[in-house]
C-alpha cells in the first residue's frame, strides 16, 4: 500500500489555508473479499462496471420469468440469496419485484458491505455454510419460508471476461 499526495491550486494563498490531498494506493486479489468488501463501491466499480458482470441482472429476470410462466405473484416470492456477497444480486431481485428473505455468505465482511451498502435489502442476513448448519441455523432457514433460491456468480456476457 502506498499513499499519493499533492498540494491543491487554491484561491487563498495564505499559510495555513493550503489544501493537500492525499489517496491511498493499495493492490489486492479479486477474491481478496476481506479487503475488497471493506472499500465502499469497488466491487462494484471492478466487477459490475470495468467487467461487465450482468450475471445478478440476468438470474433474477429469468427468475422472475418462471415466476410469471408459473403465475405466482412476484410479491410472493421469498428468495434465499446464496453466496450473497455485497447484495448486488439482492438488488436485482429486488428491481424485477421480488423479495431476498435471506442473504447468506461465509464471508463476514460481505455481510457488514451489504448491511453498510444496502441496508433495507434483505430481511435478514445470516454467515453460514450450508453444507455445515448448526440445528439452530437450520431451524431460522425453515421459519423463511422460502419459496426460491438463487446464487449468482460474477460473470459476464463474454465467458472471457470471468474474473479468475
Amino acid at each position: 500500500m502506498g499513499l499519493h499526495a499533492e498540494l491543491l491550486e487554491q484561491d487563498d494563498p495564505r499559510i495555513g489555508r493550503e489544501v493537500i490531498r492525499v489517496r491511498r494506493v493499495e493492490e489486492l486479489r479479486l477474491h481478496e473479499y476481506e479487503r475488497l468488501y471493506s472499500l465502499p463501491g469497488v466491487y462494484e466499480q471492478i466487477v459490475q462496471e470495468r467487467l461487465e458482470c450482468t450475471s445478478p441482472a440476468k438470474v433474477a429476470s429469468l427468475l422472475a420469468a418462471a415466476v410469471d410462466a408459473a403465475r405466482w405473484a412476484r410479491a410472493d416470492v421469498r428468495v434465499i440469496d446464496v453466496a450473497a456477497g455485497n447484495g448486488i444480486s439482492g438488488e436485482a431481485l429486488a428491481a424485477e419485484g421480488l423479495t431476498a428473505v435471506l442473504g447468506t455468505d461465509i464471508v463476514p465482511a460481505a455481510r457488514e458491505a451489504a448491511l453498510r451498502d444496502r441496508p433495507e435489502l434483505y430481511n435478514e442476513y445470516l454467515i453460514l455454510h450450508l453444507h455445515a448448519l448448526t440445528a439452530e441455523q437450520a431451524r431460522r432457514l425453515r421459519s423463511l419460508r422460502a419459496n426460491a433460491l438463487t446464487c449468482v456468480a460474477p460473470v459476464g456476457d463474454d465467458a472471457s471476461q470471468v474474473p479468475v
